[in-house]
């Protein structure tokens, strides 16, 4: 058996072989008057675009599963004419 030293932050590891244990990190937030605020960090980026992309970039969230659902649509409508088309 293993004797291990008084030191807390080691641990046996596989095959007996000492390993330092990592540490905690604290996630409580500090209160009280001695608490340190830290200030708000607001980031922006700043792009030139024209105003199709600009559009875009606005509409996005709309526009991209309606610009899917209508390329489905296309691509089964050409299937289904192509069908038709070889059977009669």
């Amino acid at each position: 058996m293993i004797r291990l030293p008084d030191n807390p932050r080691l641990s046996a590891g596989v095959f007996g072989i000492l390993v330092a244990m990592s540490k905690k990190k604290r996630t409580k937030t500090y209160k009280g008057n001695t608490a340190v605020t830290r200030p708000v960090i607001t980031r922006v980026s700043a792009v030139n675009r024209n105003q199709v992309s600009q559009w875009w970039f606005d509409h996005k969230q709309f526009a991209k599963p309606v610009a899917i659902v209508v390329g489905i649509a296309l691509v089964i409508i050409i299937i289904i004419i192509g069908l038709i088309d070889i059977i009669f």
